[in-house]
C-alpha cells in the first residue's frame, strides 16, 4: 500500500495504528492523523491546522467528483 509513496502522508483518523506507523517510518513516511479527543497531541496546534487544512482542500473536489460521476454507490454484480 504503501510502496510508492515519499514524504509526507496525511490521513485521517482510521490510520491511527501502531503497526502502519512502523511500517510507514521504515519506507521514510511521515503519516500525520489527527488525534482522537482521548489522545494528547504534542503537536503544534498551527501546524495540525494547516494539514488538515491540506487535506480538506483535496477531499473536498475528490467527494464533489464522486457525487458528479455517481460512483458514490456501484451497482455492479458478478456474472
Amino acid at each position: 500500500m504503501i510502496n510508492n509513496i515519499k514524504g509526507l502522508l496525511i490521513g485521517d483518523k482510521g490510520l491511527i495504528r501502531p503497526i502502519l506507523n512502523e511500517d510507514c517510518l521504515q519506507a521514510d513516511i511521515d503519516l500525520q492523523t489527527p488525534f482522537r479527543k482521548n489522545m494528547k497531541d504534542i503537536r503544534l496546534k498551527w501546524a495540525v491546522k494547516l494539514l488538515m487544512n491540506v487535506r480538506r482542500r483535496v477531499e473536498t473536489p475528490i467527494g464533489e467528483l464522486v457525487i458528479y460521476f455517481g460512483i458514490e454507490h456501484v451497482n455492479c454484480r458478478d456474472l
